[in-house]
């Protein structure tokens, strides 16, 4: 890497927690009075009209069938985030959204609402397995937190399919609760109770591809605990092939006790009060809360 790409992943993974320097740097990047963001949406516009309309009809179907706030300026805004601000690249993010999105939601569902009563409404199995969870918390940068737990995905009841509709679903919720637009999201996998009988490859394999060229949102940091030694050996080199580079150099395997997870975790500004009790944090996870939770959002938005 070169230091510039080595300050940048420096600054996403601690993020206010790094030094000055490099926040002046990421500031430099980011920071944009809002007529230059204007000045890029448009340009983004343009760069989704100028892409032939046989390489975007997933786009095009979705402009006729979707409703407005799917293609407002807010929502390319994030997309541009993704892509460094830069209008061409993220309007070519922003095509492969929507054919990735017809391809796991299918021809029918993938123009509905993301919300549980339309395109999840087959998917709650899925959600309620908590494999995926966004937590109630964001961290002390602002940044959303999800929590990953491999051993929940027991494989009964749903497909790895329908599995990857609820992460795709809980990631959505994520990037639109981002109240700092600029603000990315930090992954917490707890690993500890994992086998190689949990271990997906076609699932991990699409997380991977879509964290990487579609979603809307900036993957900050990946930090991985309590990893089981055989899983250390076997599968990590694995899913370590898988990733990007930009997603390896941001990932933090932790490799020390289960009691001091919470204090290598504090060093990236992730406190106990954020955590789930698996963590040793103070949050009980309930997916089934969680849902309900957001079902009633969701009627009082309708």
């Amino acid at each position: 890497m070169t230091n510039d790409e080595k300050a940048a992943a420096l600054s996403d993974m601690f993020g206010k927690y790094c030094n000055v320097d490099m926040q002046k740097s990421k500031r430099a990047r980011r920071d944009l009075d809002p007529e230059s963001i204007a000045f890029l949406i448009k340009r983004m516009r343009d760069e989704i009209e100028g892409i032939p309309k046989s390489n975007k009809q997933a786009l095009l179907e979705a402009q006729e069938n979707c409703g407005e706030e799917e293609f407002s300026d807010e929502r390319l805004e994030r997309f541009l985030r993704c892509e460094g601000m830069d209008a061409q690249l993220a309007a070519k993010r922003f095509v492969r959204y929507w054919d990735k999105r017809r391809h796991v939601f299918g021809s029918e569902k993938y123009i509905m609402k993301m919300t549980l009563s339309e395109a999840l409404c087959d998917d709650l199995p899925a959600l309620q397995a908590g494999w995926v969870q966004l937590l109630p918390e964001v961290d002390t940068s602002g940044r959303q937190l999800l929590y990953f737990e491999p051993a929940r995905h027991k494989k009964q009841g749903y497909t790895s399919e329908s599995l990857l509709r609820a992460a795709w679903y809980v990631i959505e919720v994520a990037s639109r609760a981002n109240k700092d637009i600029d603000s990315g999201v930090v992954e917490l996998v707890w690993d500890k109770h994992s086998t190689v009988w949990e271990y997906d490859h076609w699932l991990y394999k699409q997380l991977l591809e879509f964290e990487a060229s579609c979603w809307p949102c900036r993957f900050d940091c990946y930090h991985v605990c309590c990893t089981p030694k055989f899983i250390e050996r076997v599968v990590v080199p694995i899913v370590s092939a898988l990733q990007s580079k930009r997603c390896r150099t941001r990932s933090v395997w932790h490799d020390v006790p289960e009691h001091e997870i919470l204090s290598a975790l504090s060093e990236y500004g992730i406190t106990g009060d954020m955590l789930p009790t698996e963590f040793g944090g103070s949050i009980q996870l309930n997916p089934s809360e969680w849902i309900a939770h957001r079902r009633a959002m969701e009627m009082e938005e309708i």
